[in-house]
């Protein structure tokens, strides 16, 4: 009995200690999320909040980021009283950009580029093309948004489809009886027994948020199964099955957008990722033209094209700058944009005939 009194003095020691030394260190913080239900039907954080992110166990990339006065990760607030014309930006974490200080994101970037302009963005991590169209939703009934950029990258094509992913939160097409794909959202409401421990405990956010206890376990079994090749961040090949769904995700979101965006296809600009891997080493450019993303963004462009949406394949610019400069895009112990890869993004946007001819000359599109 006494051995256990003395382990437990202990442990509680060693917790104690471990609470006030990591106080010192910029462990990341929690962004509190609102609940999803019939009364609020958009995913976003809690408005006017500060918090510290940062990666891994030894803390890298370290950034303060701002959630603005509407939920979303922004240091401006979002005016819907503001005159001058509004163009939405939707995406997943590539928008959301965490890893990048508040002023490097390419959305911030167009907006200093264009003082004439509004520029919002709405977006947070695990988003995919069904998600997309509810915050371009959001955008339209909450700031009337004359124009639109999406932001696609490689994992948004299967995970829009409830088959396949059910985040909390988030909406997710689902077949129904006939065969026809329909949104459904998937209620959430935050736990606040995590949330109170995350907010209290600095130890419990280090080990959850920094170290991910959680998907521990799922680490461990890539670590030792098979070695699968991967194209932006997907598995250069998947089953015939979940192909053919996600072309029918493509789809769906292109029938679905004007309707959700309040826009006509002539006002959005729809942006895919470039394919790092094979810019990088011409050894992997035949895996990645033949991968199963490669597919689904030749798919959607080609789609988009047709139906009058505008479109811009981030691969060329990304390609013809490390061809000159040699420099990569991302950050050695994380796969989202760099600094630089946004700039590339804001450069690349700014050269389209659409920005060039439609939005900044604020042309009325019928």
């Amino acid at each position: 009995m006494k051995n256990f009194l003395l382990l437990c003095v202990t442990c509680i020691l060693m917790v104690a200690t471990l609470e006030i030394t990591l106080r010192f260190f910029p462990v990341a913080t929690s962004l509190r999320t609102v609940s999803v239900n019939d009364h609020n039907s958009t995913f976003h954080a809690e408005p006017n909040q500060d918090v510290i992110y940062s990666t891994d166990w030894n803390l890298v990339i370290v950034n303060n980021k701002h959630v603005n006065n509407v939920g979303f990760l922004n240091k401006f607030d979002y005016n819907a009283a503001d005159p001058r014309k509004l163009v939405a930006v939707v995406g997943d974490s590539y928008v959301a950009a965490m890893e990048v200080n508040d002023d490097e994101p390419f959305y911030q970037t167009l907006s200093r580029d264009n003082p004439d302009l509004r520029v919002y963005s709405f977006g947070f991590g695990h988003g995919g093309l069904s998600q997309y169209l509810i915050w371009a939703k959001y955008a339209h009934d909450n700031f009337r948004n004359d124009f639109l950029i999406v932001s696609v990258v490689g994992n948004d094509f299967d995970e829009s489809l409830k088959k396949y992913k059910f985040k909390r939160g988030f909406y997710h097409y689902d077949e129904q009886a006939d065969g026809s794909l329909v949104l459904v959202r998937n209620d959430y409401e935050p736990n606040p027994y995590i949330r109170w421990l995350l907010y209290n405990s600095q130890l419990a956010r280090y080990l959850l948020l920094n170290c991910k206890a959680f998907e521990s376990i799922n680490l461990l079994k890539h670590k030792f199964s098979k070695q699968e090749k991967y194209v932006d961040n997907m598995l250069a090949q998947v089953d015939s099955t979940r192909e053919q769904d996600s072309y029918r995700a493509i789809d769906a979101f292109l029938r679905d957008l004007p309707q959700y965006s309040g826009l006509q296809p002539p006002q959005i600009l729809l942006m895919t990722n470039a394919l790092r891997e094979s810019i990088y080493n011409s050894a992997d450019e035949p895996l990645a033209k033949n991968s199963y993303v490669a597919k689904m963004y030749h798919y959607l462009l080609t789609q988009a094209h047709l139906l009058g949406y505008n479109t811009l394949d981030l691969h060329p610019p990304f390609s013809e700058h490390y061809k000159h400069h040699q420099q990569r895009f991302e950050f050695p112990t994380d796969g989202h944009w760099n600094a630089l890869a946004h700039q590339i993004v804001a450069q690349s946007i700014e050269t389209t005939p659409w920005w060039q001819y439609t939005v900044k000359n604020m042309q009325e599109v019928q």
